[in-house]
């Protein structure tokens, strides 16, 4: 019995020691904080009883010890409309989970909504629930639900939809010969996907201004609202008549809006009217041997044609626009035209033998229209030279080469060509948005014999009182600027033309603004001086001079020539952004913003502004910096940039601002040698992706060039002295002139720098610089007499709390690089 005893007691102890030496491999600190890569998931839109895709998020160990989460749960449990994968394990509760040091696990959340019977959208909201050493934590859940009514695979009667609930198409919806189908104001259509709707009868989709019409994908989420190919799109067999389209958008599909099929008798036939049909995979009207009749529409942003009319028929456009700029920036991508008009269509069968369709192209008219595009030429004429051939270009723009024969008056009736005419949408590359700035070359330009026609644009605007009619589906041009600023945008004009050339240069700014606040508090971040009330009083009227004198800089800086990219620093939010590239003369110059709140507790942040004609981001990271413990750090993040320039090339831009020297000089150095550390990882990522990358590094170091920070841990060297560099720091020369990049107790530094790859200043073809392109812009109405410590200082804005009405206390640097 004894034996026994000593047997049982010798295993239990065994038992408790190996869970102790285990718990003793876990972080027992009861401050320990998981940290997540997002603190709510959210789903947009679901529709009820159909399953959401899948969104995930990281759970993340900070530290260099394990640590082991005592519970993961989904709050509302068995009764949740959610779902969780824990890292592989399907459940609403897991218990006792180990997270080794520096590692993560997944969590995938699902959700599935139950109807209620309404119009109208309901949220459902849970939360996460995470459990360490008696430390909780949570991550929200909250979802979109929205009632329909599911088509799928129906043959449709004549029928009407309404607006009290969206239709959620499976499959196909079959219009059956001899039917209608009606839809009324405000409906809303969604496609699943590879889903379609087939017309044989006729449909009659008449919209109004106020509420218009939508056929669309069913992906909802923000990253799928501009994707194509997402749904097969809208046919009409030939046969089909009679068909409406009023007030309709209908986008994300591989064909838009298909008028005809090739292979039955007779045609179809479609009124098109105030509608836009755009971002297709292939084409956004394509026409076989049928009618239609268009006016105040836009077709655009598709893969291949934005309209194809072929095997002759009939068409009239008129004010409409047939705009392509699918690839956004670079026109390698696409290489056929916007507007393909012809009489033939030849077609490969599956013999490989060729079989040709012909048929006579009885009218093609374009009246008041634009055709243009991101290619040179965005038209092609197909003439068989058998069958009739009619078209006419009236008062139209087309992207065509000059070399375009319009002496043919039974074609070309003021008809202008080329980019001397160019439309200036106010943003074809982002927001899709074809109305005309105020130096369009669509103004006034139109007959009035097809405005008095259509005396109301697509925006419900009259035509008529105008010096002429606008060209396109709008007559809306964005306001006029005063005199001052016109002549600016000529000027502007010239910069950009330059810009555009072969061998261009490229520039890049940088620039520390000082404290760009708004003038509202902000409850969540020190801001409170710089607002009415404030120990500053800053004003509606000062943060407007504040915002004009930084425009001044940026329009001065280049001389001629416009920066094409500006990384700014201290700037608060997006807003004060907007207003600086809307409310003062840079708005002639279609300056965009990349930004992101940073967790800096005084809420300033590093952004950029980029001219979206002369560089197109393809991504953009902002890196945290972290603190001692493995946290996040409090301060400015790292912002990288990813873009094309106009000759093709890439090239990557950091843009930083570093942790202050503002609570001593060794106190704080550790900061700023962990963002050197953190940075040149990113750099090295790059690098060993591609060892030729062009890469350019700007921003306020805090630091000077031959500090630690810099020529150790990002490892940039002066490009005098170093022939084989990671980085060459452009500015080490600065540091033997008189004055530097700010001045400090009458004392010049040089915290503002531009440093660059090596590929950059050997590089023979492609983007170039060399180190005497990295100046420091040291314009004379950026300084004022120091009457305290001799010589110049910089012109602030304060100097101290009193207001003084000037730019920085940094001044801007810049480089200029060539595009070879």
């Amino acid at each position: 019995m004894i034996k026994y005893l000593l047997q049982i007691l010798t295993a239990a102890l065994v038992f408790v020691m190996l869970f102790s030496c285990e718990d003793e491999g876990y972080l027992s600190s009861t401050d320990a904080q998981l940290r997540f890569s997002v603190d709510t998931v959210t789903f947009d839109t679901i529709f009820t009883t159909i399953g959401s895709t899948t969104r995930r998020f990281t759970v993340s160990n900070p530290y260099d010890e394990d640590v082991l989460i005592s519970r993961i749960r989904l709050a509302g449990g068995d009764a949740s409309n959610f779902r969780l994968n824990i890292n592989g394990y399907m459940g609403t509760e897991l218990y006792e989970i180990g997270l080794p040091a520096r590692d993560s696990i997944y969590i995938f959340v699902e959700v599935t909504i139950d109807p209620n019977g309404q119009n109208l959208p309901m949220v459902v909201a849970d939360s996460i629930e995470f459990t360490t050493n008696t430390n909780f934590q949570s991550i929200m859940l909250e979802a979109y639900g929205q009632d329909f009514k599911l088509i799928k695979s129906e043959r449709l009667q004549t029928t009407t939809w309404t607006a009290e609930k969206p239709y959620l198409v499976y499959d196909y919806a079959y219009v059956d010969s001899l039917s209608t189908l009606t839809i009324e104001p405000g409906t809303k259509i969604y496609f699943h996907k590879d889903a379609g709707m087939y017309v044989r009868g006729n449909v009659v989709a008449d919209g109004t201004f106020e509420s218009p019409i939508i056929f669309r994908a069913d992906r909802l989420e923000p990253s799928y609202e501009d994707i194509p190919d997402q749904w097969n799109g809208v046919v009409l067999y030939s046969g089909s008549h009679d068909n409406v389209f009023n007030f309709t958008t209908i986008k994300n599909a591989n064909i838009g809006l298909q008028v005809g099929t090739i292979e039955n008798e007779g045609y179809a036939s479609v009124d098109l009217t105030n509608s836009r049909i755009e971002n297709m995979a292939y084409a956004g009207v394509f026409a076989l041997k049928s009618k239609i009749f268009a006016y105040n529409a836009v077709i655009a942003n598709c893969g291949y044609y934005a309209a194809a009319l072929l095997v002759g028929g009939e068409y009239e456009f008129y004010h409409s626009t047939i705009a392509n700029y699918w690839g956004n920036y670079g026109a390698a991508v696409r290489t056929t035209p916007a507007l393909v008009v012809s009489n033939v269509l030849i077609v490969e069968n599956s013999k490989g033998e060729q079989i040709s369709y012909n048929g006579d192209l009885a009218k093609a008219t374009f009246g008041n229209s634009i055709i243009y595009g991101n290619i040179g030429n965005e038209l092609e004429l197909g003439d068989n030279e058998e069958n009739t051939f009619n078209y006419l270009f009236d008062h139209c723009i087309i992207q065509a080469p000059d070399t375009l024969n319009t002496s043919n008056t039974n074609h070309y009736i003021n008809a202008m060509i080329g980019s001397d005419f160019d439309p200036r949408f106010v943003d074809p590359y982002d927001e899709y948005n074809y109305e005309l700035d105020t130096l369009s070359a669509a103004k006034d330009v139109g007959t009035s014999r097809y405005s008095e026609l259509y005396p109301l644009d697509i925006l419900n605007k009259s035509r008529t009182g105008e010096d002429g009619p606008i060209l396109g589906r709008t007559n809306a041009l964005k306001s006029k600027m005063k005199r001052f600023l016109f002549c600016l945008s000529l000027v502007l004009l010239i910069a950009k033309g330059n810009a555009q050339n072969s061998n261009a240069e490229f520039s890049i700014l940088f620039y520390n603004v000082e404290n760009l606040f708004d003038i509202q508090n902000d409850s969540l971040t020190a801001d409170d001086e710089f607002t009415p009330g404030g120990e500053r009083h800053w004003t509606r009227k000062r943060f407007n001079n504040k915002i004009n004198n930084i425009s001044k800089v940026i329009l001065s800086a280049g001389g001629w020539t416009m920066p094409d990219l500006i990384g700014l620093c201290e700037v608060e939010n997006r807003y004060v952004l907007q207003k600086l590239i809307k409310d003062t003369p840079l708005k002639a110059t279609p300056y965009k913003i990349i930004h992101k709140e940073s967790p800096d507790p005084r809420g300033i942040d590093v952004a950029m502004i980029y001219n979206s004609e002369t560089f197109y981001p393809l991504d953009y990271n902002y890196y945290p910096l972290q603190n001692k413990n493995g946290g996040i750090r409090k301060s400015r993040e790292i912002l990288h940039v990813l873009g094309t320039v106009n000759n093709g090339d890439s090239i990557h831009v950091f843009v930083n601002h570093w942790p202050s020297r503002y609570s001593g000089l060794l106190e704080t150095r550790p900061a700023r040698q962990q963002a050197a550390r953190l940075l040149y990882s990113k750099y090295k990522e790059i690098i060993q992706i591609d060892q030729d990358a062009n890469v350019v590094i700007v921003g306020d170091f805090n630091d000077q060039p031959n500090d630690e920070s810099i020529s150790k841990y990002l490892a940039a060297s002066s490009p005098l002295y170093n022939e084989s560099a990671s980085l060459y720091n452009l500015s080490f020369p600065w540091l033997d002139k008189e004055e530097g990049t700010l001045k400090y107790q009458g004392r010049w530094f040089v915290f503002d720098q531009i440093i660059v790859s090596p590929n950059l200043l050997t590089s023979t073809s492609g983007l170039s610089t060399n180190p005497k392109k990295a100046t420091v812009c040291d314009l004379p109405y950026l300084f004022e007499p120091d009457e305290t410590r001799g010589g110049r200082k910089l012109h602030r804005t304060y100097t101290g709390f009193r207001y003084n009405e000037g730019f920085s206390d940094h001044l801007p640097v810049l480089l200029k690089l060539q595009q070879n």
